[in-house]
């Protein structure tokens, strides 16, 4: 149970500083992450959960402040694409950069120690 609510915090965490800090938050917020959990755990895989939660749950906030579905439809039909898979993309940007920042700086952080 602790697990889940230290995801939930962390899942907060990638959210509350992408709104603060922009869509860099989301690889700084992983390699934190990376450094602070220890290898067993799959920080990288916990990092990516989260970010990808928190940045879904950031577009469904959007969607009922404005209208981001017709942003989604006009930039979609710029690339040939449904509008649906520009969100898809969102939040697959999410998880693999805070994913593959935690993995990054776990593997540095055992060189180092090495």
């Amino acid at each position: 149970m602790r697990r889940f609510f230290a995801f939930l915090m962390l899942s907060g965490a990638f959210g509350l500083t992408t709104i603060i800090a922009g869509w860099w938050a989301a690889p700084a917020l992983g390699a934190v992450w990376g450094l602070a959990v220890p290898a067993r755990r799959s920080p990288a895989k916990i990092a990516a959960a989260a970010a990808a939660l928190s940045w879904m749950l950031l577009l469904g906030w959007t969607a009922t402040r404005g209208p981001i579905h017709r942003l989604a439809d006009t930039v979609g039909a710029v690339f040939d694409l449904p509008g649906v898979v520009l969100y898809l993309i969102t939040v697959v940007f999410a998880a693999l950069t805070a994913g593959l920042a935690a993995a990054t700086t776990g593997i540095v952080r055992e060189l180092v120690r090495r």
